[in-house]
């Protein structure tokens, strides 16, 4: 069993934009890399290099004399970026200015139920702090509106065994897995048996030869029926003990038609 880690070293993300997911993945980035043992200095200097948000770095610079560069950094980025309600917010902004999940449409309600799930995450690790907006009954009823009519009445019949007055975003979260993998299973074509040792049909198949037969025997008697008799024509007789019929022509000479060729 290994007891080392033999991959590609992980890195510190970059803080880009303004985002909070971005500061919260560099922020756990730095909790875990960074050195326990590691100067505030130190510090201070890998987190300005991962610093391309103009704000941020703004911030970062008024703290550069600091005695604890790294920790007064680290605690005015997270009051800018880093509160559970700005995440919140802003999370739920992105999916509202989204397109309207429609009835049946499984790919854009998976990505849903994904990015929910994401916020779900990711307030989670905050703690007490984002245990408050995941308490937050307002959030679920925004991200309801997104979803049509036969959805908010899945989601009502879901959450009315559990007795919760007001639903949060972890029972909201838990109806979405649940509801996306009923629809995935209704989108599955069904099994086809295979039987590979079927045995022929016999009474079907003397049924047809039967059938066949009968009818080759009625068009034997139609053809028999219908049958005209033709009567010889002159210079040709038939001999009716034999049934051959036999070629004879006029003889000149004989003045008769009594020779056979």
């Amino acid at each position: 069993r290994e007891t080392t880690y033999r991959g590609p070293k992980p890195t510190i993300p970059r803080f880009i934009s303004p985002d909070p997911r971005e500061f919260a993945r560099m922020k756990i980035a730095l909790e875990n890399l960074l050195p326990g043992d590691a100067t505030e200095r130190y510090k201070y200097q890998i987190l300005t290099d991962h610093l391309q948000c103009e704000e941020a770095s703004l911030v970062a610079d008024s703290y550069c004399n600091s005695r604890q560069p790294y920790t007064d950094t680290m605690l005015a980025l997270t009051k800018m970026y880093g509160q559970p309600h700005k995440l919140a917010v802003q999370r739920i902004a992105e999916l509202m200015d989204g397109p309207n999940i429609r009835c049946g449409d499984v790919k854009s309600f998976r990505l849903f139920a994904l990015n929910v799930r994401s916020l779900v995450g990711m307030l989670e690790q905050l703690g007490q702090r984002g245990q408050i907006e995941l308490a937050c009954g307002s959030h679920v009823s925004r991200l309801l509106s997104k979803l049509p009519y036969d959805l908010n009445a899945s989601f009502k019949r879901f959450i009315h065994p559990l007795r919760v007055a007001i639903p949060t975003l972890i029972d909201f979260a838990d109806w979405l897995e649940y509801e996306l993998e009923v629809q995935e299973d209704s989108m599955k074509p069904p099994k086809r048996e295979e039987s590979f040792n079927k045995k022929p049909d016999t009474k079907r198949t003397s049924k047809l030869s039967s059938k066949t037969a009968t009818i080759l025997l009625g068009t034997e008697k139609v053809s028999g029926s219908n049958s005209v008799a033709v009567p010889p024509t002159p210079g040709h007789v038939v001999n009716k003990s034999k049934g051959i019929e036999k070629v004879t022509a006029y003889c000149p000479y004989c003045d008769n038609d009594k020779h056979f060729l």
